[in-house]
C-alpha cells in the first residue's frame, strides 16, 4: 500500500487494540482466559510498549525490519520446540484458574517489559510470542493460551 513503516506501525497499534478487545469478549464468554497471567503479561508488556511506540520514530527503517525477522524468527522457533512433560496436560479448567507460582513473576515480568518494548517499535500484537511462552514455560493448553493472550 505504499505506507512508509513508521504510519504502518501506528496504524497496525490501532487495529490491534481493536482486533484484541472483541477478541477478548468472545474468548472470555467461552471461558479460555486465565486473567491472572493474562494481566500480569499485560502490566508489564503496556509499561514498556508506550516507549518502544515512541522510539520508533527514532529508529531507522532498517533497524525496524531486523527486530521485526528477530521476533517472527523467535516465535517460530517457540512453536517447535517440544516440550518434555510427564504430568500430562492440564485440564482447560484447572488452566483457567492456575494462580502464578512466585518463581513464574521472574519469568513473566522481565519476558513482558522486553517484549512490550519491542512490539511497541513494531505496532504488532505480543500474540505469536505469548501462546508458545504459556505453553512451554507455565504449562498452559493451547485454548487457554491463546485466550490469555489476547
Amino acid at each position: 500500500m505504499n505506507v512508509e513503516w513508521k504510519t504502518a506501525t501506528a496504524i497496525s497499534t490501532i487495529q490491534i487494540t481493536f482486533a484484541s478487545s472483541f477478541g477478548t469478549l468472545f474468548k472470555w464468554l467461552q471461558k479460555s482466559i486465565n486473567f491472572r497471567y493474562a494481566i500480569i503479561f499485560g502490566v508489564s508488556t503496556g509499561i514498556t510498549r508506550f516507549f518502544g511506540s515512541y522510539f520508533t520514530d527514532k529508529i531507522p527503517g532498517l533497524a525496524i525490519k531486523i527486530i521485526y525477522l528477530v521476533a517472527v524468527l523467535l516465535a517460530l522457533i517457540l512453536f517447535f520446540i517440544k516440550k518434555n512433560s510427564s504430568d500430562g496436560e492440564m485440564s482447560e479448567e484447572l488452566a483457567v484458574r492456575k494462580i502464578p507460582a512466585k518463581a513464574d513473576y521472574f519469568k513473566i515480568i522481565p519476558i513482558g517489559l522486553i517484549t512490550g518494548f519491542a512490539l511497541g517499535i513494531l505496532g504488532i500484537g505480543g500474540g505469536f510470542l505469548y501462546v508458545p511462552l504459556l505453553i512451554l514455560l507455565f504449562d498452559i493448553p493451547l485454548k487457554i493460551a491463546i485466550g490469555t493472550s489476547l
